[in-house]
């Protein structure tokens, strides 16, 4: 609404009778919104004069960026993959806590746990009692008892 229209707006109030309460009220709330409409916009271009002004087109990007650097929400839904070049185990979140899968390596492995050791099979899920979050490392025992740190992997 600019500068006119309110002037026209206020011209009118007075032109109205003082029996018709129910155009002094509309006319009084336009009048009303006119003036919050102002003052909003002034406060705007102050914020912007000031720099403290947000551009709304940035946020997007800026939101797929911290997103795709933030990788925890993703791995406690699909689990994480750890390895060291030859041998890779796929940790997954069930149900039940999380199940180990290995993917590649040497027959006879076993993961090591706080609460003992857990024997895989390639391609076969088994469920790890008592852990309760993803590891950024996973002590496995090859088939001779060495011990074996799996780093986990960056998602692809």
């Amino acid at each position: 609404m600019t500068k006119m229209d309110e002037t026209d707006l206020f011209a009118h109030l007075a032109g109205i009778d003082s029996e018709d309460t129910e155009g002094l009220a509309f006319m009084s709330g336009l009048s009303k919104a006119s003036r919050l409409h102002r003052a909003a916009l002034a406060l705007a271009e102050e914020a912007f004069l000031l720099g403290e002004h947000v551009d709304e087109q940035e946020a997007p990007a800026q939101a797929a960026l911290l997103a795709a650097q933030d990788t925890s929400a993703v791995s406690s839904t699909v689990g994480a993959r750890y390895g060291d070049g030859r041998l890779k185990v796929w940790l997954r979140p069930v149900a039940t806590g999380f199940e180990a899968i290995q993917e590649a390596g040497p027959a006879g492995v076993a993961i090591e746990v706080a609460s003992g050791r857990v024997p895989l099979q390639r391609d076969v899920p088994r469920a790890i009692p008592g852990l309760e979050t993803l590891p950024d490392q996973l002590v496995v025992l090859d088939r001779r008892g060495r011990r074996v740190v799996l780093e986990r992997m960056k998602p692809s």
